[in-house]
């Protein structure tokens, strides 16, 4: 399993590894703020601007291993609320390698929330002004069918992620993961590499 970490960055803070318990704590540590506020932001051609599918979803295929082809997903948890250009070409991009695109989708479509500031109990403001945002179904839904994947609303569940690894990710064929040499064949290990909503 391996780690991106994105709002409107994106960073790979764990490569692939089969260290679970590191895993963890980094996703424990996850925050929009861990980069101070110019994390939540990436650079277009029209300026700053918020979350970035784009570049959480460029980040997390450029760390997968072309030696691994079919072996690979990538699990994006995100409400979907997107700021950036269309990231439907680089959805497509990633079947072409053999990389399928689940997502779990998070918050609500309606009505739109109020986005966690730095302190408890604070909330995301420009110019004083509140910013909202909301989940958007119809886009991550298109996402995850370009990519041969799923789509799981997070209400639909009692558990999302547990239902689409059961359900979804151990139902394909499997490998054993090694950082030597090519991946073989084998019925008991999945593997999956998880973006985290920063």
């Amino acid at each position: 399993i391996g780690l991106v970490w994105f709002a409107g960055q994106a960073r790979l803070v764990c490569p692939l590894t089969d260290d679970y318990e590191h895993v963890r704590a980094l996703v424990e540590l996850a925050h929009p703020d861990y980069w101070g506020p110019a994390g939540r932001l990436a650079m277009s051609e029209g300026g700053a601007i918020g979350t970035s599918l784009r570049h959480a979803v460029e980040a997390a295929i450029q760390a997968h291993e072309p030696e691994a082809r079919g072996f690979q997903d990538i699990l994006l948890i995100t409400d979907g609320d997107d700021q950036d250009r269309d990231a439907s070409p680089l959805a497509e991009q990633a079947w072409e390698r053999g990389i399928r695109i689940h997502i779990v989708g998070v918050g609500r479509s309606m009505p739109p929330a109020y986005i966690p500031g730095r302190e408890p109990g604070e909330w995301l403001s420009i110019q004083g002004q509140p910013v909202t945002t909301r989940r958007n179904d119809p886009l991550l839904t298109h996402l995850a069918q370009l990519a041969a994947g799923h789509y799981l609303p997070e209400e639909q569940y009692e558990r999302p992620l547990v239902h689409w690894f059961v359900h979804y990710l151990e139902q394909q064929a499997q490998r054993e993961w090694s950082p030597f040499g090519r991946p073989l064949r084998q019925q008991h290990s999945g593997l999956f590499f998880a973006i985290a909503l920063a």
